[in-house]
């Protein structure tokens, strides 16, 4: 399963935050980099609130990431700070209960604030899940025969069958190794935020 954390800080919330913004934001202005008015329409709701405010402010600039971004971080930093612990041990760290209260109080913009601190807290998806389901499928397993999961490489290049390793529990993506026997067959990431699969390094 994957990594659960105990305590998350602010800075990765903002962190994971501005991977979203730019995640949402080429999923609905696809490749280009500007998001017009008609894909504007299909777009995330604190996507759609961002980019009117950036033509109300500026009537005739094209919305790109940048000018995006500029609207919707300072509005997801003040709502976690209107909820987050002002001083003491906790002023760093945002509470589940903190960022649910920052959706209900802004339920546009605080939904950003809510996915990012699932994602930052290790609530998002299952990645160890899909990085499993990715080494079966590579590894072609006979009938019966499953994926054992090791702590660290130098267990699982002395066991037999096929096996998996998290070299990293990284904030926006996991590191894996997996293999078959005493040989690895591959690393690769898997994308927190999409779930998506990057074979790194192949043997």
């Amino acid at each position: 399963m994957t990594v659960r954390r105990a305590k998350t800080t602010v800075n990765d919330v903002s962190t994971v935050a501005k991977a979203l913004i730019e995640r949402d934001f080429k999923a609905a202005a696809k490749s280009n980099g500007v998001l017009s008015k008609v894909e504007q329409k299909e777009a995330r709701a604190y996507v759609r609130a961002a980019a009117d405010e950036v033509r109300k402010q500026q009537p005739g600039k094209h919305v790109q990431l940048d000018e995006l971004a500029a609207q919707v971080a300072p509005r997801t930093q003040a709502l976690m700070s209107e909820f987050n612990q002002p001083a003491g041990a906790g002023a760093n760290l945002l509470s589940k209960a903190e960022a649910n209260a920052a959706f209900k109080k802004d339920p546009v913009y605080g939904e950003l604030v809510l996915e990012a601190y699932e994602i930052a807290s290790g609530n998002g998806l299952d990645v160890d899940a899909l990085a499993l389901a990715k080494v079966e499928r590579s590894l072609g397993l006979d009938p019966g025969e499953q994926i054992t999961v090791y702590p660290t490489l130098h267990e699982a290049e002395r066991s037999s069958g096929g096996w998996l390793v998290r070299l990293d529990d990284g904030l926006l993506k996991n590191k894996y190794v997996y293999g078959k026997n005493d040989l690895w067959h591959a690393e690769f990431d898997v994308d927190r935020l999409t779930g998506e699969i990057s074979v790194t390094r192949e043997h």
